[in-house]
């Protein structure tokens, strides 16, 4: 997190030089920003509750607390440009049938095995809206990255599109 602040810093600096004042407030917004989802990314692994598969985490009803473990895959792009959301999905189902086709897209996994094995999740603020900001490199995270994440379904998911709302997030190393 140290690096993270010093990028920004640095960042700041070199942005600030362009144009003083408005600058400055949009990266200290963003700065705020990636603070808050980062907080959520946890050290270690230590006292995390039993992690479902996404197909059972799936199942979860509006308002539920689960935990998830999963990989950062799902059709493309995996990451939401605007918003802090990004694609779960069960390496086990999904990985085996992009191999099986020659591709690394799980756009060529059967539709019913993607929508099985894949659930949305999401950063969001205090009041419970998506946080504007895409999470793509926050504390590192990236395609393909095994991750234990502990949240509660969005009290607007649906059986057919579960959303998870992340509290705390590991990437498994």
């Amino acid at each position: 997190m140290h690096t993270t602040h010093l990028i920004a810093l640095s960042l700041a600096a070199a942005l600030v030089a362009c144009n003083p004042k408005e600058t400055v407030k949009a990266l200290t917004s963003d700065q705020n920003v990636t603070q808050e989802m980062a907080v959520r990314f946890a050290e270690n692994m230590v006292g995390l509750p039993r992690a479902l598969v996404v197909s059972e985490a799936r199942k979860a009803a509006p308002g539920e607390k689960v935990t998830v473990k999963g990989a950062v895959l799902g059709e493309e792009p995996v990451f939401a440009e605007n918003i802090a959301s990004f694609t779960i999905g069960d390496p086990a189902q999904l990985l085996a049938n992009m191999q099986e086709h020659g591709t690394w897209t799980a756009d060529s996994v059967p539709v019913e095995i993607r929508r099985d094995n894949t659930m949305t999740v999401q950063f969001v603020d205090e009041q419970g809206n998506p946080i504007k900001q895409s999470a793509k490199g926050v504390n590192g995270l990236k395609e393909r990255d095994a991750v234990i994440i502990t949240g509660t379904i969005d009290p607007h998911s649906t059986s057919e599109r579960p959303v998870l709302n992340i509290e705390s997030i590991v990437i498994e190393k």
